[in-house]
């Protein structure tokens, strides 16, 4: 409850009531407008534009559709009128109807998935025209000595629509009721497109795809129109997220998290030396990423949790004036924050060399990327300590976990695998779905959210019982656990497989 102390009416309410024109605008909605888009046109927000508009379908908004759109007299005339309405009060409560109030309550849901199916849309470029079948052994989704072969990337979308599969079956054993729709939509945006013509998916509650970022706008468009969430769940790149509130990023590139790996990297650093090798060639997140990391040393407190932070620039005598710069009486920790292959595969030996010369404590912080590097040599990474901030991993040890390992064998006559090996090539005959698992995990997250809050399932993730929020952190290659709780915005999940995967999303919590 808010309350406001009382003011004196000086707008003239009758007279502005009596004046349409002062109250609202007329918009016209145009080709492919959606609600979210108006509101920001005219900086009203979605729901105060329903409020006033009570008999239009916004589910379902067509072209020509006029709308009223509330102007700044129609704000003050609601205020006045409630300020008029309490003169003999001291204070003034807003009523409960407000717009300005939390739109969700996160009541546990009663009818999607029990009364009513869940409806799911699986968009992937399958490309199933291209898919032919040979006789050998070896393959992710083998079924006797038949298995299909695919291309590489055919084959990584196949594997990710194994692991929903299962989640599947695991919320069918929970007696959920699930509709999965799956398109394949390759090779080209005209099958994308016609797929979005399909009037049973506007009916969807939940839309996983596309996996290309060139494929996204169309995808995030209609679910913008239709109010659909959408999780994009394989590429880390993303031209929409400011543009959809109903999208959620997968696999969060470093640089939406620096600010959290930053803090993360000083707290490890304190008490020893910090120091970060500058790339090469200007790299923009690199950078902001130094600034951050600069930053927070500064700040990092005195005595024995103080930071020394220090700067080096390669140059051409690397191997002496690393050796000069790392101390011997207290722990290194280097920062590689270039995502340059020549930076860091330069780096690196010079530091594993360092380390066998001196026998110093050192510890090698580096990006996500680096983990695809082929020219690194995870021996020497190994030495170093390698340390890598992923929005992914696996603990085997959970008994979920083995579960579901048990599960994929008996279902792909294979082993279930995170992701390719790192500082390797994938070999696209090799025995393990790099896949299965992130499908698993966000199929049965996503879908699980909607069993127990419904269709405003987002705006509950946080009060979520059966969830953690973390970020795991890669140590040398295996998980360490958690290393820190991420916050509004940016979230990683865990899922039944332990598996993490990070997500953002835009939608508010709050409306006004």
């Amino acid at each position: 409850m808010l309350r406001i102390p009382k003011a004196e009416v000086e707008v003239n309410v009758a007279e502005i009531e009596d004046d349409y024109t002062k109250l609202f605008k007329t918009h016209r909605v145009r080709r492919r407008e959606t609600l979210y888009g108006i509101s920001r046109e005219y900086h009203v927000d979605m729901e105060v534009i329903k409020q006033v508009n009570p008999h239009i379908n916004f589910r379902d908004l067509d072209r020509g559709t006029r709308l009223k759109i509330p102007t700044d007299a129609w704000f003050a005339n609601r205020t006045n009128r409630a300020l008029a309405e309490s003169k003999d009060s001291a204070d003034l409560v807003l009523p409960e109807d407000s717009s300005y109030v939390v739109v969700t309550t996160c009541s546990r849901n009663s009818e999607l998935g029990y009364r009513e199916p869940i409806r799911v849309a699986l968009m992937l470029p399958f490309d199933t025209r291209q898919l032919s079948v040979s006789s050998f052994q070896g393959d992710s989704l083998q079924v006797v000595r038949e298995a299909r072969m695919a291309s590489a990337r055919s084959r990584l979308f196949t594997e990710f629509y194994s692991g929903v599969l299962l989640a599947l079956d695991t919320l069918k054993q929970r007696g959920i009721d699930i509709d999965l729709s799956v398109y394949d939509i390759a090779p080209d945006t005209v099958a994308l497109k016609r797929v979005l013509r399909d009037p049973s998916l506007k009916q969807a509650h939940l839309i996983i795809g596309p996996a290309l970022a060139h494929e996204l706008p169309l995808v995030s468009a209609f679910s913008r129109e239709h109010q659909i969430p959408l999780v994009y769940p394989l590429s880390n790149t993303n031209p929409e997220l400011e543009y959809n509130p109903y999208l959620f990023h997968i696999n969060t590139p470093d640089f939406m998290v620096f600010d959290k790996i930053a803090d993360e990297i000083v707290r490890r650093s304190a008490g020893g030396q910090l120091l970060v090798v500058l790339p090469t060639e200007a790299e923009e997140q690199a950078d902001d990423f130094i600034r951050l990391i600069k930053q927070k040393a500064g700040a990092s407190g005195f005595g024995s949790q103080r930071v020394q932070y220090r700067e080096y620039t390669p140059g051409n005598n690397d191997l002496m004036e690393l050796q000069a710069l790392i101390a011997t009486d207290k722990p290194n920790y280097v920062v590689v924050p270039s995502v340059r292959t020549s930076d860091v595969s330069r780096i690196v030996p010079i530091l594993y060399g360092v380390r066998e010369k001196t026998k110093a404590n050192i510890t090698f912080f580096g990006l996500s990327d680096v983990l695809r590097f082929q020219t690194v040599d995870p021996e020497q990474i190994h030495a170093l300590n390698g340390t890598f901030f992923r929005s992914f991993g696996l603990d085997y040890s959970d008994r979920t976990t083995q579960r579901f390992i048990h599960k994929y064998r008996q279902w792909f006559n294979t082993e279930p695998h995170a992701i390719s090996p790192y500082f390797q090539s994938s070999d696209n005959s090799s025995t393990y779905s790099r896949y299965g698992i992130w499908g698993y995990d966000v199929a049965d997250f996503f879908l699980s959210a909607i069993v127990e809050y419904g269709e405003d399932f987002d705006l509950c993730l946080e009060d979520s019982t059966d969830r953690v929020f973390n970020l795991i952190l890669i140590l040398s290659g295996c998980p360490t656990g958690v290393v820190f709780t991420t916050q509004d915005s940016i979230c990683s999940v865990l899922g039944p497989t332990c598996g993490w995967s990070g997500f953002w999303w835009g939608r508010d919590r709050l409306i006004g």
